[in-house]
């Protein structure tokens, strides 16, 4: 008993029985260990003695330790970080952002712990630490040979911390009251230096995002991507997110496009159909031939017939499974130049909407490097001189101003049907733009395109959309004002400081609706197995790592040598 009115009992301690304490013999009564100067607070019913200051970076915490040698760290920050009982809140989010800059003061993670509801209504929530819980573990016999399940090595972050909040939702309001709040860890704190390893720090923003799916459109890896982003933002320690946050953005986009596929397609289209004047697209459907068939074979009650029609985006996966649709761009049918110019920016996991942007990457460079040929044409003079600074040969070429006719003593044009340069050299000396008529065969024309297209507003890949030219005005701003405050500590605080106020400000809002959905499990022509002959060693290697079949006669994970012999003996006879 304490010296109190109420019973105390002391966690994490251990009674040891003996003849003594059975024995009727009166003893003086012990001190109070709540009275005794040396506990300081208490955790439920057990007393906590100060043992010492911790620092982790920036992060201080005061280290407790119980009679039994557990010790908890209670942070070290300053009151206003600290959560109040008694407090109100007026939204959940409030009460969140507060808690979690609480654990970034102080050097933990947080995450909803649970709720409870009524009515259908929550009434209580409680946010907890991220090392709350206890391992979920599986018992796994060694022992039997028959067990075919191993054990699964595997590591945990799980303490069983029990740092929490409670709140208690006010009935018919969005407000909250938090009544309950539990500061001391029984884990280490994260150092201020690694907190960017933590869940949120790498957690990537979207100029991150934009610039992994970027790298992708050219076929650099995020291994890659990575790296460049460090050089560019100067090391590691400015960076989010490491290198498997890198690898996973891939797979997000993928899991995030899923279904929306087709959708995004139609959406990029028709941005392109308000650039291009002369694009346009029209998206057909089939039902209305479907009907006018039932109708004309009077077949609309037909169960069978109607079963299927109800199953209709199954029909390309299933008829397609075994031929290769010839309707894409990349095949065997088209001259291998033409396919490596995709292979340096699209890949086999691209989809739909993904080729579509590689495409326009794969266009943009080769109208890139047209320019640029077109450019340096106008601006260099190639003269063919030997050592001596001599000319090597002399070529006369004849004009006829009257007759728009041009010969030339080397005879190209007669010969191969082409302008030699000869003659190009004189229509830039006479400032002529335009090749006369004569000289234009007619296969030049066969796919020839405007002038226009070649504008830089009129190009593929090129986004003018309204939303596009404001979101690089608003990075280019960012960047020349961080640039212009690059060693003014006091002027980037306060920059700082207003562009977080202005970040709670804002409230991002997505909806979107889907009208079509992919077809599933296409193999696609010429898109590559991306994998590497294996041999017949390497796959004997692979294959002995496999565990062993459990044979039904003997009850023994081994080869059966009753099935061999019965074989031996059936091929006999």
């Amino acid at each position: 008993m304490g010296g109190g009115d109420q019973p105390l009992i002391l966690d994490d301690c251990c009674l040891e029985e003996t003849e003594h304490l059975l024995s009727p013999v009166v003893r003086e009564p012990q001190p109070d260990p709540l009275n005794d100067d040396i506990f300081d607070i208490l955790t439920g019913d057990s007393p906590l003695r100060y043992i010492g200051f911790d620092q982790q970076g920036c992060h201080s915490s005061l280290v407790y330790q119980t009679p039994n040698g557990s010790r908890y760290m209670c942070p070290d920050v300053s009151s206003q970080f600290k959560p109040v009982v008694g407090k109100i809140f007026l939204s959940w989010d409030e009460v969140y952002n507060m808690y979690e800059t609480c654990g970034e003061m102080s050097g933990f993670q947080i995450r909803v712990g649970g709720y409870k509801k009524w009515k259908g209504e929550i009434t209580h929530r409680v946010l907890v630490c991220n090392k709350a819980g206890k391992p979920r573990g599986k018992m796994v016999d060694s022992v039997n040979p028959t067990s075919m399940s191993g054990a699964r090595s595997s590591c945990f972050k799980v303490t069983g911390c029990k740092a929490h909040i409670r709140l208690r939702a006010t009935k018919g309001t969005t407000n909250h009251v938090l009544y309950e709040f539990s500061e001391n860890h029984n884990h280490e704190l994260i150092s201020s230096e690694n907190m960017d390893l933590t869940r949120k720090g790498k957690h990537l923003n979207f100029d991150d995002l934009h610039f992994v799916h970027a790298m992708s459109l050219n076929r650099i890896g995020a291994t890659v991507a990575h790296r460049l982003q460090t050089s560019l933002k100067g090391g590691h320690h400015n960076m989010r997110g490491t290198r498997n946050s890198y690898k996973n953005v891939s797979r997000d986009i993928r899991m995030f496009i899923g279904e929306r596929d087709v959708q995004l397609v139609l959406k990029k289209l028709e941005e392109r159909a308000k650039n291009l004047h002369k694009f346009s697209f029209e998206v057909y459907h089939s039902e209305e031939k479907w009907h006018n068939l039932m109708a004309e074979y009077a077949l609309g009650n037909h169960i069978w017939l109607n079963e299927m029609f109800s199953i209709r985006e199954l029909w390309v996966p299933f008829y397609f499974r075994d031929i290769p649709m010839c309707c894409l761009m990349k095949t065997t049918s088209r001259c291998e130049s033409s396919n490596s110019v995709f292979k340096v920016t699209s890949g086999i996991t691209n989809t739909l909407v993904q080729f579509l942007m590689c495409f326009d990457t794969a266009i943009d460079n080769q109208m890139y490097n047209q320019r640029v040929v077109d450019f340096k044409s106008k601006m260099y003079t190639v003269s063919h001189m030997d050592n001596r600074s001599d000319f090597v040969n002399h070529f006369k070429v004849s004009v006829h101003m009257l007759e728009h006719s041009y010969e030339c003593s080397c005879m190209g044009f007669t010969r191969v049907g082409y302008l030699c340069h000869h003659i190009f050299s004189v229509f830039r000396l006479h400032q002529i733009k335009n090749i006369p008529d004569r000289y234009i065969s007619n296969r030049w024309r066969k796919r020839s395109l405007p002038s226009r297209v070649y504008s830089i507003s009129q190009r593929l890949s090129t986004d003018n959309s309204e939303v596009s030219v404001l979101r690089n005005e608003v990075a280019d701003c960012l960047n020349e004002c961080a640039d212009h405050l690059a060693f003014n500590v006091d002027g980037l605080s306060s920059f700082n400081q207003k562009m977080k106020e202005l970040k709670r400000e804002l409230v991002d809002n997505f909806p979107e609706t889907i009208n079509l959905l992919p077809p599933h499990g296409i193999r696609n022509k010429g898109c590559g197995t991306n994998r590497r002959l294996v041999g017949p060693g390497e796959k004997a290697f692979e294959n002995s790592k496999k565990n062993p079949r459990m044979c039904r006669s003997c009850n023994q994970l081994t080869y059966c040598k009753k099935k061999a012999n019965v074989g031996e003996s059936t091929s006999e006879k």
